[in-house]
């Protein structure tokens, strides 16, 4: 039996090896799916593809990727890109080709029918044995096809069109040598591994003594040439010293050759076991190709000094060291009183050293993430939900995680939605048949008490009263101590108890949802079976009391899920009454109490009466939805990278204000009146703040320069009074005359405008469908502009005429870059007002890095490793480590 094998198997085998050497021309289109004995397409078909591809910058879902546009038809690829490379020729080697050559492939010979003949790939193909001294590496650039410029790519022989054994052997040298180029044979220096090594350990955030494990040294040594010995903490210390020293001096240089000033924000933070205090401070400038750049600049360590006046201290000497205290123009910081005192000490210290002159009120900016998180604290108070921001302010909590709710950036809540999704195609796909499982207890179950969750802690669960409104009768605001302070500062036994509102029920209910795997994923069977397909993949997302957004993304995921949520406890009555088993959606509700017995059975079934929303419950969580959406859009249009928010505070407050007077307006009803109440507690914080930033001019002229408002927005006098666009016409021409003086005594030969080429009013353009879109378009809009008034008028009244409109909300600094030319001193103004943060958004992710470095494990740290530590860790993130060799100068032992 044996013998009679063997043959077969060499058959088969000969077989095999003449598929191999077989033309690639004489292959069936109908094989090319199969690939069943290749391992991919030849270089040659890959070259052939992308020349008719052309890779374009592009992001989609905070991902940065190369869109590849066909040249034949609108069809795009893409591949990843490296975060901030704009300029395909400058992108990494490893990511100039995609990783998925057969799919551009595929649409040329396969989805395009329509190809002309001279672009197909035999006609290229043939082209190529004409030509013989180029390099495959030079093909391999996308984007410039052969058909239009004769380009050669490869180098083949045969005059037939077949490709010959030696074309064979050249097609495999080819690739070899490319895979050569692409992978270089690295020599591993002693210093060049102690710095990446340093590197990858401060980026990464991982211990000084990694190296010294016993695990890690084996890991190394197996991997690392003979001799090579791993950096232990005291020589990671040192490096560490080197490393921030170094990209400290590029850092001051960048700053001191930028022409434009420079503003700052700054904020306090405190680590987790109250050890260390920091002043974190960030930099903001815009360079000369008009690119809005901010950098952590440093963590001041705060030791016993908190006042204002010893904050301005640390600040000034901060600004001191890097050579730029001149260059300074605002400040911005959040509301603290403490920082109105800081910002006064540190004007004084820079008017006395360097005989500059800044009017701290003026250069003083409010944070807006604060000012708004204080309006929706204010709001939510109102219902009883969040104590008052005068007694608590819940934005020191806050901060420490992004101002903005993303629930893809939280790793649990993308773990499980991944499984949900998964679970969702399976479905769909038929692959995965959902069957009615039993319900059984799990060891969550649990009494009433068991629950510990901070908004749950201060209502009355087991309260025989049925209402859970938003009445007044129903919801009142915390209580407050003796000091003045909420109730919530007080601790869970001295909370004053509050019957249960719709926000409570739904947060309860999640609560209990998410406590054990085997409840979520009870939760998630019953998603898909009862919610449309558009929501089959969600699950549930449990809010945090400290931030509003997510009580916000809380009942707006509630409300998607709003089929299993009230309907199970629709259904759960129902049986309760009849005693028949409903549909399968009852597996969930009766596993609130099946399998308990005694005090706990008890507490399952109050569970079940105080949980169910009614509809009108779920018409107030509706509600509630719509009133903060449009504080959840402004948040993250605030959180935009390289957009000015300077420009955007007045007119989000504006609408803010307007929205809550709107919303205010129709609550009519008698059991609206609670909603009513707390609009106006979050209008009167507002309002508060909005005319505290008016007396700041930089927040009203960073308006006035963005191209999409100008001075016409503040001529509406349904939303300003009069006064403003006066006032901000005035400040306008005062910097205007203040800049001229001082351009024109630092030499700067021309500051006469000169017309340019782009279209003379041209109003008609539409703006983008963003929330600030929606701001700003309650302005007068655009006025229209003839070029025979442009000789007629200064630079200041063609400006705030609207000449050349700006559709792009977003787009501020590329118009100011493309004009100018045309108002050399309005924007050189812009240039710098454009700068100032309207939010310290930078300080917030500066103190997120702070928690992962200073986590518990890593304790032992000292405050100035610590600040050493985050500010490089933050340098190399954002790429100023890149080209720069610390150990230059040290002497290593090769």
């Amino acid at each position: 039996m044996t013998e009679s094998i063997k043959p077969k198997k060499q058959t088969k085998t000969r077989q095999v090896a003449d598929s191999n050497v077989s033309s690639d021309d004489s292959a069936d289109e109908s094989d090319a799916g199969k690939n069943v004995l290749r391992r991919g397409h030849e270089p040659r078909k890959q070259v052939w593809a992308l020349s008719y591809f052309i890779p374009i910058r592009y992001s989609s879902e905070g991902k940065s990727l190369w869109k590849w546009k066909c040249n034949f038809c609108d069809s795009y690829r893409t591949s990843p890109r490296t975060k901030h490379c704009k300029n395909f020729d400058e992108e990494d080697p490893k990511l100039r080709r995609p990783s998925n050559p057969s799919n551009f492939i595929r649409h040329l010979r396969l989805e395009f029918k329509n190809i002309p003949d001279d672009c197909k790939f035999e006609a290229w193909e043939a082209h190529q044995y004409s030509t013989r001294d180029v390099h495959l590496e030079s093909s391999l650039e996308p984007g410039t096809a052969f058909a239009a410029s004769g380009r050669p790519c490869d180098n083949y022989d045969g005059s037939t069109g077949s490709t010959s054994v030696e074309s064979r052997q050249r097609a495999m040298m080819a690739t070899f040598i490319e895979r050569g180029q692409e992978n270089p044979a690295k020599q591993v220096t002693h210093k060049g591994f102690r710095e990446h090594f340093v590197k990858g350990l401060i980026r990464d955030d991982l211990p000084y003594m990694l190296g010294e494990g016993k695990g890690m040294s084996e890991c190394f040594n197996y991997i690392l040439p003979k001799g090579f010995k791993l950096p232990g903490r005291s020589m990671v210390r040192r490096d560490l010293d080197l490393l921030h020293e170094k990209i400290s001096e590029k850092l001051n240089t960048i700053l001191q050759n930028n022409k434009s000033k420079i503003s700052i924000a700054s904020d306090n933070w405190t680590s987790k076991n109250s050890v260390y205090t920091f002043c974190g401070l960030a930099v903001y400038f815009i360079t000369d190709a008009w690119e809005l750049v901010e950098f952590p600049l440093e963590l001041l360590h705060l030791d016993g000094d908190h006042t204002g006046a010893g904050l301005a201290k640390l600040l000034y000497r901060a600004l001191k060291r890097r050579g730029i205290v001149e260059k300074l123009l605002g400040s911005t910081a959040d509301n603290a009183t403490s920082n109105g005192t800081m910002n006064r000490v540190f004007v004084e210290k820079i008017t006395r050293a360097y005989q500059v002159y800044l009017d701290p009120d003026k250069i003083t900016i409010g944070c807006a993430g604060h000012v708004k998180h204080i309006t929706v604290q204010g709001f939510l108070h109102g219902l009883g939900l969040s104590p008052d921001p005068d007694n608590e302010d819940l934005y020191e909590e806050a901060q420490l995680h992004p101002l903005a709710f993303t629930p893809d950036q939280d790793l649990d809540f993308v773990e499980h939605s991944a499984e949900a999704l998964k679970e969702a195609k399976e479905e769909a796909d038929g692959v995965l048949h959902l069957a009615e499982e039993p319900v059984t207890s799990d060891a969550s179950d649990a009494s009433e008490s068991d629950i510990d969750d901070d908004r749950l802690g201060d209502v009355q669960i087991g309260s025989d009263n049925e209402d859970g409104g938003l009445s007044s009768d129903n919801v009142q605001p915390p209580a407050q101590d003796a000091t003045g302070k909420g109730a919530r500062s007080t601790g869970r036994q001295g909370k004053a108890k509050r019957a249960l509102t719709p926000v409570d029920k739904l947060h309860a209910v999640v609560v209990d949802i998410l406590r054990s795997e085997v409840r979520r994923k009870r939760m998630c069977r019953l998603i898909q079976q009862l919610c449309d397909k558009d929501s089959k993949h969600l699950v549930p997302i449990r809010s945090m009391p400290v931030r509003w957004n997510t009580t916000y993304a809380e009942i707006e995921r509630g409300l998607k899920l709003r089929p299993v949520m009230s309907d199970a406890l629709k259904l759960y009555q129902a049986v309760s009454l009849t005693g028949k088993r409903l549909q399968a959606i009852n597996q969930w509700i009766e596993q609130l109490d099946k399998g308990l017995t005694g005090k706990k059975a008890r507490a399952a079934r109050t569970k079940k009466r105080k949980w169910y929303l009614a509809p009108e419950d779920w018409e107030t969580l509706s509600v509630l939805c719509d009133i903060l959406k449009p504080f959840s859009d402004v948040t993250h249009q605030l959180s935009l990278d390289g957009v000015p928010t300077i420009s955007m505070v007045l007119p989000f407050y504006k609408y803010l204000q307007r929205h809550l007077e709107t919303t205010r307006a129709l609550m009519k009803k008698s059991s609206q009146m609670q909603l009513k109440i707390a609009c106006n507690h979050g209008l009167e914080k507002l309002n508060k703040y909005l005319n505290n930033t008016l007396e700041s001019k930089y927040p009203l002229i960073g308006a006035v320069l963005h191209p999409s408002i100008r001075i016409a927005y503040f001529e509406n006098k349904e939303l300003w009074s009069s006064q403003i666009a006066t006032q901000a016409r005035t400040l306008l021409e005062e910097l205007f005359s203040e800049y001229s003086d001082w351009l024109r005594a630092r030499g700067t030969s021309d500051l006469q405008s000169m017309p340019g080429t782009s279209g003379l009013g041209n109003s008609t353009a539409s703006m983008k469908t963003s929330i600030f879109a929606t701001a700003i378009s309650a302005g007068n809009g655009f006025a229209l502009y003839t070029p025979n008034q442009y000789k007629a008028q200064s630079e200041i009244e063609r400006y705030c005429s609207n000449v050349y409109p700006c559709s792009d909300e977003r787009g501020a600094l590329a118009w100011w870059k493309a004009h100018a030319n045309e108002f050399p001193v309005l924007a050189t103004i812009a240039r710098d007002v454009l700068a100032i943060p309207g939010v310290s958004i930078g300080i917030e992710r500066l103190f997120s890095s702070c928690r992962r470095t200073l986590s518990d494990a890593r304790s032992s740290l000292t405050a100035e490793s610590a600040a050493l530590t985050v500010i490089t860790k933050e340098w190399l993130r954002r790429g100023l480590g890149k080209d720069i060799s610390y150990l230059d100068g040290v002497s290593i032992h090769e």
